[in-house]
């Protein structure tokens, strides 16, 4: 084995007394480094001491490192992993910062050869190349009988499932960068024959066609790089669909006894081939051939690279396989940091153990069915989230508990022990402070404004705009009206800094989105359009993954509710700026005094604006359009959205609407409890707050018909995961059934 897992230590664990010789457990100390024997699915680990012990101990007490065998004498040697500190708050050690990954080294070095002549090198090399090309052939005729086999028949598109194949983006790329591969083994395999014939008939030109065929195959090398960055997400969608697939299979088996994944794997198995082969033609230190094998080194030091970070999705979509419903584990860039048993506590004290996953973004706790099969429960949002210590308090059920509160929902969890509460404690701590930084250092940010949190400037913003209106306000002279009216229009102005920021930021890039492509390349450099793209840019395939995640897009943007959820942000918007605007101007007009009106505007603002047409038609489409926006299509939208949104998720800010306008007509009663009936304004200002609370309650009653249809909407998508039904379940379907 060229690497062991070594399990470090972050916490004492003291076992409790066993009879059982088979299960004996070993205790641990912080700072411990112990090689381990085997992981278990249930959260237990087995190791061997540094004294010889083997037993059993929690994987919750620390962390599990990879390291080559050739580093184990210094790993393993005293001091080399300090103690963590004792502050709870403090980053544990398994959270420091990992080394950057480092391809490995070349097979062989020129030191392997120095005593050989150059003529003996030269013989070497060229039994090298001979062989390689033999390899070759091998490979690009594998290539091609998969090629022949699932991906022709695939892409005939003859059958609902191969065209929901072929309409996934990163499917079909990866299908289209498995073909140009292939390509360029014939290309290359083809070289070496023409070069093994004209060294056979003593050519003079055979060591300049050589060259030039490794520096040709250097560049297409690349192709396996990118083809490696999007294996994971192709792999996440077939996953998705993986009853299905395993159904085509069984009618269509693929040749050569070779299994999907063994056949996607094979570029990744022969960069092995490769990094072995080419590292001892350099070796051999034949200068005609150096600067093309140099190359050719490089390229595949790329693409280690590229799988190094792949394997962390590949660990997710492990994991992920092991829920029922296949729920959104997978998450580009997402890490596992610590899993295992807690038990969650309800409001009325009971509890029930969840199986937990903490990750680099997310808390998510499942039910367990099986040892190592679970149902997704819930997931915690990390940057939205806070975390409690609750004291432990005897007699009660508050020992070794913690609190986590998300959207305002207190979630209450208790550890079998001090020293696990501890260990998740400072975990989900540390991530949270990780999440919230990647937050604030976010590379998206508003044209306009200086800071990454467009949620808090818009709040800065509001509160200017306030001042610079009531710069010659004395709130002290205010009498009880003048002061609940200056409210009024700061509330306004708080929701329409927070309308203008949904405008500007999800619903006017989406509308561009749904344009879809229109030129090649053209599409991936503007700011509106850039937030809904991979991150790798545009150099896959000239733009192919991206274009093709464009036009995804625009489908799914292109439907009545979209187009709603688009005029209903702008309509509200405008409503919310005129209403702003003219109630400025009434308390300016009448110096904020008490015979200052506003029944009238409020009113008017209701009609001219058609606010409850809006409200309505915005709750009727506000759960498609969300159901729309948590697709796999915009995770890179959505996810660029955090460094805008402040505390509160999309979700939570498009559902904010409705409680902002709750919020108006609280202040509207407190106004109109302070105005005498005697006063002009008395009469408008009673219809204007009856007709917002009517206006309100009807809005409230369609918001309840909803509830209905993103019910129907989780269990479609449910069903879709689990390859029942296909995209187009609801399409039968009344919205309020």
């Amino acid at each position: 084995l060229s690497t062991v897992d070594l399990f470090v230590c972050t916490h004492d664990y003291t076992p409790a007394p066993s009879l059982d010789p088979e299960g004996i457990e070993i205790p641990l100390k912080a700072g411990d480094v112990i090689p381990l024997i085997t992981k278990l699915s249930s959260g237990w680990c087995k190791g061997k001491t540094p004294s010889g012990s083997k037993g059993y101990f929690p994987s919750t007490f620390g962390k599990v490192y990879k390291c080559k065998v050739t580093d184990l004498p210094s790993v393993l040697g005293p001091g080399y992993f300090p103690p963590p500190t004792s502050s709870a708050d403090s980053a544990p050690l398994l959270n420091e910062p990992q080394k950057e990954f480092e391809p490995p080294p070349p097979k062989f070095s020129t030191d392997d050869f120095k005593d050989l002549s150059d003529a003996q090198r030269e013989d070497i090399f060229i039994n090298e190349v001979l062989n390689m090309r033999n390899t070759e052939q091998s490979y690009s005729s594998t290539l091609e009988a998969f090629l022949n086999s699932f991906i022709a028949d695939v892409s005939k598109n003859d059958s609902d499932f191969k065209r929901m194949l072929t309409d996934d983006p990163a499917i079909v790329t990866l299908f289209e960068l498995y073909t140009q591969i292939h390509t360029s083994s014939s290309r290359f395999c083809s070289s070496l024959t023409t070069f093994q014939a004209n060294h056979s008939n003593r050519s003079s030109d055979t060591s300049f066609q050589l060259s030039t065929a490794f520096g040709e195959f250097a560049g297409s090398l690349l192709m396996t790089s990118q083809y490696i960055s999007t294996f994971s997400e192709a792999l996440s969608s077939m996953n998705k669909k993986a009853r299905k697939l395993a159904r085509y299979l069984r009618k269509a088996p693929l040749p050569l006894n070779l299994s999907l994944e063994q056949f996607l794997s094979l570029p990744q198995k022969q960069t092995d081939v490769y990094h072995y082969t080419f590292s001892k033609l350099l070796a051999l230190n034949l200068p005609k051939y150096n600067n093309s094998l140099t190359a050719i080194m490089d390229s595949i030091s790329k693409i280690y690279i590229s799988t190094d970070k792949q394997e962390t999705e590949i660990e997710l979509l492990k994991i992920q396989s092991q829920f029922i419903g296949n729920p959104p584990i997978f998450k580009s860039g997402r890490k596992l940091i610590l899993e295992g048993d807690l038990f969650r506590v309800s409001e009325d004290g009971k509890e029930k153990q969840y199986k937990f996953h903490l990750f680099s973004d997310a808390l998510i706790y499942s039910r367990m069915l099986t040892l190592d099969s679970f149902k997704f429960t819930r997931a915690l949002k990390l940057s939205s989230s806070t975390l409690n210590d609750i004291p432990d308090r005897f007699g009660s059920n508050d020992l070794n508990c913690f609190e986590v509160v998300f959207e305002e929902r207190k979630f209450k969890i208790r550890a079998h022990n001090k020293a696990t509460k501890e260990a998740w404690v400072s975990n989900i701590q540390h991530q949270i402070r990780l999440c919230r930084a990647r937050r604030t250092s976010s590379t998206i940010s508003a044209s306009d404004l200086p800071s990454g949190n467009v949620a808090a400037a818009a709040i800065n913003n509001s509160a200017k705009f306030v001042k610079t209106k009531l710069d010659d306000v004395d709130m002290e002279k205010l009498g009880p009206r003048g002061k609940v009216i200056v409210k009024l229009i700061t509330e306004t102005a708080y929701v329409t800094q927070n309308l203008s920021m949904l405008n500007k930021h999800v619903s006017t890039p989406l509308h561009i989105m749904s344009k879809g492509a229109t030129g090649a390349r053209d599409n991936f450099y503007t700011d509106a359009k850039k937030k809904g793209f991979l991150s790798q840019g545009a150099s896959i395939l000239n733009g192919a993954l991206e274009q093709r995640k464009l036009n995804a897009q625009k489908v799914a943007l292109n439907t009545k509710d979209m187009a709603n959820f688009f005029s209903t942000m702008e309509s509200l918007n405008l409503a919310a700026e005129a209403l702003l605007n003219t109630l400025v101007n009434a308390g300016q007009t009448e110096k904020w005094g008490e015979n200052t009106a506003v029944g009238n505007i409020l009113l008017e603002n209701i009609t001219n604006y058609r606010m409850e047409k809006s409200l309505q038609l915005y709750a009727t489409c506000l759960a498609p359009a969300s159901h729309t926006l948590s697709s796999g299509n915009f995770t890179t939208f959505v996810s660029g959205l955090e460094s805008l949104l402040g505390m509160k998720t999309l979700p939570q800010h498009l559902k904010g609407i409705f409680s902002d306008v709750k919020e108006r007509l609280r202040v509207m009663k407190e106004l109109l409890a302070l105005t005498p009936p005697t006063h002009t304004d008395y009469g408008r200002l009673s219809l204007a707050t009856k007709a917002y609370a009517d206006m309100i309650g009807r809005v409230d009653g369609e918001l309840e018909n909803q509830k209905n249809y993103t019910k129907l909407l989780e269990i479609q998508g449910n069903m879709v995961k689990t390859g029942l039904v296909g995209d187009a379940f609801l399409d039968k379907l009344e919205q309020g059934s």
